[in-house]
């Protein structure tokens, strides 16, 4: 009898050894590669869950990817310098300023991303109060206006906008930093003049304070945009009537692109099998999210501030693309 017992304390023992030991060393084994989005409201985070989805589904078992919710571009720069997300979703605004060491990164030059493909075009809609007297862009001064959550890319269009048109988002305006849902929300309750989008049109978000009936979308002007378009990370576009319930009228704006991006000294083939899964299974991550229907194949580095990274562009290469 003792000695069954010493058996099963043994069997016990080394049981336990095999948690402690082997399984430790199973789950280092295990990749784990996180993807900076944006708020849980804005198109980056839905863009990122079901990157991450068909990622998954396709890649071995033990490389997990997963979305991160974080402020936006420009943050999402700074979480790829840390190490602490491993792809992110950026608007070329930002990068551009990061790859050059201008604007907000100034002296915070960011040489080390690599971008694998462009993912979503974003454009520049200036939606107002109907009751707030804001007609054209001279009349959001002094007005209090949301221009994006701190370090989104939202924010960074406000910047280009103010500037082109002679004026600071802290001297000129009162400002409110918020998030997409917030800034909706304080339009929709006229805790805020004006929110400052920058978004695919049509955007959901836009979509559902406009069936409100009391919000509208300005124009640029014809020298605004010029101006704004002389950055080359912008362009102009217009956002067509009908877009949105009760837009009768196109709205002139300028518009930028969204990449995916890792940096410098990922791994090669990890990049080359990322692109090659993201290509070979547009229709799968439509399914997820419709927004990926929008991604072609010859347009990957299209209005890409920073290089290719040499995974995504030997695929490319091989599929002609480039």
């Amino acid at each position: 009898m003792r000695k069954i017992k010493n058996i099963v304390i043994l069997l016990c023992v080394m049981s336990l050894l095999f948690i402690l030991i082997v399984a430790p060393a199973y789950a280092a084994q295990k990749k784990f590669i996180n993807i900076g989005t944006a708020t849980v409201a804005g198109i980056f985070y839905p863009l990122g869950t079901s990157l991450a989805a068909v990622l998954n589904e396709y890649f071995p078992p033990d490389i997990i990817f997963s979305a991160e919710a974080t402020a936006g571009s420009a943050q999402n720069v700074e979480l790829l310098r840390a190490g602490e997300v491993k792809m992110a979703l950026i608007s070329n605004g930002p990068v551009y300023e990061a790859v050059n060491g201008i604007g907000a990164f100034e002296g915070k030059e960011a040489p080390f991303l690599r971008g694998i493909t462009k993912v979503y075009s974003n454009k520049l809609q200036v939606v107002v109060r109907k009751d707030s007297g804001i007609d054209k862009i001279e009349d959001l001064k002094g007005k209090r206006v949301s221009v994006g959550a701190p370090g989104s890319g939202h924010e960074a269009m406000a910047r280009y906008l103010f500037n082109a048109y002679g004026m600071k988002i802290e001297n000129d305006i009162e400002a409110e930093y918020l998030g997409v849902s917030e800034t909706t929300a304080q339009l929709r309750d006229g805790f805020i003049d004006a929110g400052i989008f920058a978004h695919s049109a049509p955007s959901a978000a836009i979509m559902e304070v406009f069936t409100t009936g009391l919000v509208k979308i300005i124009s640029l002007s014809e020298e605004g945009a010029q101006e704004m378009a002389k950055l080359p990370t912008l362009e102009v576009t217009t956002v067509p009537a009908g877009t949105y319930t009760g837009l009768d009228y196109n709205v002139l704006t300028v518009g930028n692109f969204s990449h995916l991006y890792v940096t410098e000294d990922t791994d090669e083939e990890l990049v080359y099998d990322i692109t090659k899964t993201i290509f070979e299974n547009i229709s799968t991550l439509e399914e997820e999210f419709a927004t990926w229907g929008g991604v072609r194949i010859e347009e990957a580095a299209l209005g890409m501030p920073a290089p290719l990274h040499p995974g995504a562009e030997r695929y490319l290469k091989e599929k002609g693309a480039l």
